[in-house]
Protein backbone atom coordinates (compact mmCIF):
# COMPACT_ATOMS: atom_id res chain seq x y z
CA UNK A 1 0.00 0.00 0.00
CA UNK A 2 1.23 2.97 -1.19
CA UNK A 3 1.91 6.20 1.33
CA UNK A 4 -1.12 8.60 0.03
CA UNK A 5 -3.34 4.94 0.28
CA UNK A 6 -2.12 4.87 4.05
CA UNK A 7 -2.63 8.29 4.58
CA UNK A 8 -6.68 8.47 2.92
CA UNK A 9 -6.99 4.91 4.99
CA UNK A 10 -6.39 6.89 8.17
CA UNK A 11 -8.60 9.88 7.35
CA UNK A 12 -11.58 7.44 6.91
CA UNK A 13 -10.21 6.17 9.89
CA UNK A 14 -11.07 9.47 11.90
CA UNK A 15 -14.11 9.76 9.90
CA UNK A 16 -15.38 7.11 11.68
CA UNK A 17 -13.85 7.49 14.86
CA UNK A 18 -15.42 11.27 15.13
CA UNK A 19 -19.11 10.36 13.33
CA UNK A 20 -20.53 10.21 16.68
CA UNK A 21 -19.60 13.91 17.99
CA UNK A 22 -22.07 16.83 17.25
CA UNK A 23 -20.87 19.31 14.91
CA UNK A 24 -20.19 21.82 17.79
CA UNK A 25 -18.55 19.02 19.32
CA UNK A 26 -16.16 18.19 16.31
CA UNK A 27 -15.21 22.45 16.59
CA UNK A 28 -14.17 22.30 19.96
CA UNK A 29 -11.71 18.88 19.28
CA UNK A 30 -10.48 20.98 16.29
CA UNK A 31 -9.66 23.99 17.76
CA UNK A 32 -8.10 21.94 21.11
CA UNK A 33 -6.55 19.44 18.91
CA UNK A 34 -2.80 20.98 18.89
CA UNK A 35 -1.75 18.16 21.68
CA UNK A 36 -3.29 14.90 21.17
CA UNK A 37 -4.63 14.97 17.76
CA UNK A 38 -2.52 13.75 14.64
CA UNK A 39 -3.06 15.81 11.59
CA UNK A 40 -5.11 13.18 9.80
CA UNK A 41 -7.66 13.55 12.99
CA UNK A 42 -7.91 17.32 12.47
CA UNK A 43 -8.08 16.96 8.70
CA UNK A 44 -10.98 14.39 8.77
CA UNK A 45 -12.76 16.54 11.82
CA UNK A 46 -12.03 19.97 9.89
CA UNK A 47 -13.64 18.15 6.69
CA UNK A 48 -16.74 16.78 8.35
CA UNK A 49 -17.40 20.19 9.70
CA UNK A 50 -16.87 22.38 6.32
CA UNK A 51 -19.28 19.45 4.41
CA UNK A 52 -22.02 19.89 6.91
CA UNK A 53 -21.76 23.55 6.48
CA UNK A 54 -21.22 24.35 2.67
CA UNK A 55 -24.06 22.20 2.04
CA UNK A 56 -26.37 24.09 4.58
CA UNK A 57 -25.32 27.36 2.69
CA UNK A 58 -25.70 26.17 -0.59
CA UNK A 59 -28.86 25.02 -0.02
CA UNK A 60 -30.13 28.76 2.00
CA UNK A 61 -28.25 30.50 -1.25
CA UNK A 62 -30.11 28.49 -3.99
CA UNK A 63 -33.52 28.30 -1.91
CA UNK A 64 -33.27 24.92 -3.06
CA UNK A 65 -34.71 21.26 -1.93
CA UNK A 66 -32.77 18.33 -1.33
CA UNK A 67 -34.73 15.95 -3.99
CA UNK A 68 -37.39 14.23 -1.39
CA UNK A 69 -36.12 9.97 -2.65
CA UNK A 70 -34.72 7.11 -1.21
CA UNK A 71 -31.44 6.14 -2.84
CA UNK A 72 -30.27 2.70 -3.74
CA UNK A 73 -27.77 2.63 -5.51
CA UNK A 74 -24.25 3.87 -4.59
CA UNK A 75 -23.66 5.64 -7.98
CA UNK A 76 -25.81 8.07 -6.63
CA UNK A 77 -24.11 9.04 -3.49
CA UNK A 78 -22.40 12.34 -4.27
CA UNK A 79 -20.70 13.17 -0.94
CA UNK A 80 -20.60 11.99 2.65
CA UNK A 81 -23.65 13.50 3.73
CA UNK A 82 -26.00 10.50 3.69
CA UNK A 83 -27.77 8.75 6.67
CA UNK A 84 -27.71 4.49 4.92
CA UNK A 85 -29.90 1.99 6.39
CA UNK A 86 -28.16 -0.86 6.94
CA UNK A 87 -29.40 -4.61 6.98
CA UNK A 88 -28.16 -6.50 10.09
CA UNK A 89 -25.37 -5.10 12.57
CA UNK A 90 -22.58 -2.58 10.97
CA UNK A 91 -19.54 -4.32 10.77
CA UNK A 92 -16.86 -1.82 10.14
CA UNK A 93 -18.00 -1.02 6.73
CA UNK A 94 -19.91 1.65 4.99
CA UNK A 95 -21.93 2.38 1.84
CA UNK A 96 -22.99 -0.83 1.64
CA UNK A 97 -24.25 -2.37 -1.83
CA UNK A 98 -27.77 -3.67 0.27
CA UNK A 99 -28.34 -0.58 2.32
CA UNK A 100 -30.62 2.28 1.39
CA UNK A 101 -30.00 5.89 1.77
CA UNK A 102 -31.19 9.57 2.20
CA UNK A 103 -29.62 12.81 2.20
CA UNK A 104 -29.32 14.52 5.83
CA UNK A 105 -32.21 16.88 5.06
CA UNK A 106 -34.41 14.09 4.10
CA UNK A 107 -33.93 11.95 7.03
CA UNK A 108 -34.17 14.50 9.29
CA UNK A 109 -37.95 15.19 8.24
CA UNK A 110 -38.35 11.94 9.89
CA UNK A 111 -35.72 11.74 12.68
CA UNK A 112 -38.06 13.00 15.43
CA UNK A 113 -39.43 8.95 15.12
CA UNK A 114 -36.71 7.50 15.55
CA UNK A 115 -35.82 10.02 18.93
CA UNK A 116 -39.07 9.07 20.00
CA UNK A 117 -38.49 5.12 20.08
CA UNK A 118 -35.19 4.86 20.17
CA UNK A 119 -33.93 7.41 23.69
CA UNK A 120 -29.90 7.09 22.93
CA UNK A 121 -30.53 7.47 19.07
CA UNK A 122 -28.12 10.07 18.00
CA UNK A 123 -27.87 11.58 14.36
CA UNK A 124 -23.67 10.96 14.15
CA UNK A 125 -23.59 7.61 15.61
CA UNK A 126 -24.03 4.42 14.27
CA UNK A 127 -26.71 2.14 15.78
CA UNK A 128 -28.44 -1.29 15.32
CA UNK A 129 -31.84 -1.32 15.64
CA UNK A 130 -34.12 -4.63 17.11
CA UNK A 131 -37.42 -5.59 14.69
CA UNK A 132 -39.50 -4.86 17.84
CA UNK A 133 -38.68 -1.31 17.59
CA UNK A 134 -38.92 -1.17 14.10
CA UNK A 135 -42.02 -2.17 14.19
CA UNK A 136 -43.03 0.51 15.93
CA UNK A 137 -41.54 3.14 14.04
CA UNK A 138 -43.13 1.54 11.26
CA UNK A 139 -46.50 2.34 12.43
CA UNK A 140 -45.09 5.66 13.26
CA UNK A 141 -44.35 5.99 9.71
CA UNK A 142 -47.25 4.74 8.43
CA UNK A 143 -49.47 7.70 10.67
CA UNK A 144 -47.03 10.23 9.03
CA UNK A 145 -48.06 9.58 5.65
CA UNK A 146 -51.75 9.98 6.55
CA UNK A 147 -51.21 13.48 8.28
CA UNK A 148 -49.04 14.23 4.96
CA UNK A 149 -51.69 13.18 2.94
CA UNK A 150 -54.36 15.44 4.46
CA UNK A 151 -52.34 18.44 5.70
CA UNK A 152 -52.87 21.27 3.35
CA UNK A 153 -49.92 23.77 5.34
CA UNK A 154 -46.71 23.15 6.43
CA UNK A 155 -47.46 24.59 10.26
CA UNK A 156 -49.64 21.51 10.48
CA UNK A 157 -46.09 19.26 10.28
CA UNK A 158 -45.07 21.30 13.24
CA UNK A 159 -43.69 18.76 15.99
CA UNK A 160 -44.55 16.17 13.74
CA UNK A 161 -41.46 16.38 10.53
CA UNK A 162 -38.79 17.38 11.63
CA UNK A 163 -36.93 20.39 9.31
CA UNK A 164 -33.02 20.18 10.49
CA UNK A 165 -31.61 22.87 8.48
CA UNK A 166 -32.88 26.90 8.86
CA UNK A 167 -34.57 27.13 5.83
CA UNK A 168 -36.18 23.73 5.42
CA UNK A 169 -39.19 24.42 6.48
CA UNK A 170 -39.96 26.98 4.31
CA UNK A 171 -38.40 25.52 0.97
CA UNK A 172 -40.81 22.14 1.88
CA UNK A 173 -43.85 25.08 1.97
CA UNK A 174 -42.88 26.70 -1.72
CA UNK A 175 -44.67 23.35 -3.06
CA UNK A 176 -46.20 22.40 -0.04
CA UNK A 177 -48.56 19.58 -1.95
CA UNK A 178 -46.25 17.89 -3.74
CA UNK A 179 -43.35 17.53 -1.42
CA UNK A 180 -46.02 16.12 1.42
CA UNK A 181 -47.13 13.72 -1.07
CA UNK A 182 -43.38 12.59 -2.32
CA UNK A 183 -42.40 12.67 1.15
CA UNK A 184 -45.35 9.82 1.95
CA UNK A 185 -44.63 7.73 -0.92
CA UNK A 186 -40.83 7.66 0.37
CA UNK A 187 -41.83 6.47 3.51
CA UNK A 188 -43.82 4.07 2.26
CA UNK A 189 -41.27 2.44 -0.31
CA UNK A 190 -38.82 2.66 2.96
CA UNK A 191 -42.09 0.55 5.23
CA UNK A 192 -41.90 -1.96 2.30
CA UNK A 193 -37.97 -2.29 1.78
CA UNK A 194 -37.61 -2.16 5.66
CA UNK A 195 -40.46 -4.65 6.14
CA UNK A 196 -38.75 -7.07 3.66
CA UNK A 197 -35.20 -6.74 5.41
CA UNK A 198 -36.89 -7.64 8.61
CA UNK A 199 -37.85 -10.95 7.43
CA UNK A 200 -34.20 -12.08 7.53
CA UNK A 201 -32.72 -10.02 10.12
CA UNK A 202 -32.72 -9.41 14.10
CA UNK A 203 -32.05 -5.57 13.54
CA UNK A 204 -31.14 -3.02 11.03
CA UNK A 205 -28.54 -0.27 11.54
CA UNK A 206 -29.06 3.22 10.44
CA UNK A 207 -25.71 4.98 10.15
CA UNK A 208 -25.76 8.45 10.79
CA UNK A 209 -23.87 11.64 9.49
Amino acid sequence: MSKQEQYFGKIVEYKQRFRKLSTEKLKQRLQNSGGFLYKEAAIALRELVEEREEREQQLLEENNMERIRLIRSLSELDSTCYFEILPGKYEGNCWNQNSVFMTEEVFGYFEPIFERHEPDFDHYAFMAIGKDVWTLIISDFSNLMQVLEQSQDVQELEGKVGFIFRDSMCRFASDFRSNAMTLADVLRELSEWLEEQLKNHDCISVLGI
